[in-house]
């Protein structure tokens, strides 16, 4: 897919998607920690699935955060 023309032009993209994958990534921690300390036998277990889950998508979306073109590269800031 094309990037959209007013895309184009944003100087600070890194940043802005930086801040964007953190903001995704903090949230779904919060819904992990949540549902994995409010767990009770009572309540369904879904629950803790569901927050389960949410941190199957948090850490690989942190991975991606990392490893995003552009990001500085730590083997070069080493050698710097």
């Amino acid at each position: 897919m094309p990037p959209l023309d007013a895309a184009r032009g944003i100087a600070q993209y890194l940043p802005l998607h930086s801040l964007l994958e953190m903001i995704a990534i903090v949230i779904a921690m919060m819904v992990f920690a949540i549902s994995w300390n409010t767990y009770s036998p009572k309540l369904p277990a879904n629950i803790v699935f569901l927050g389960s889950v949410f941190l199957g998508v948090g850490l690989p979306d942190f991975s991606h955060t990392l490893s995003y073109a552009g990001m500085p590269d730590s083997e070069k800031m080493v050698r710097d």
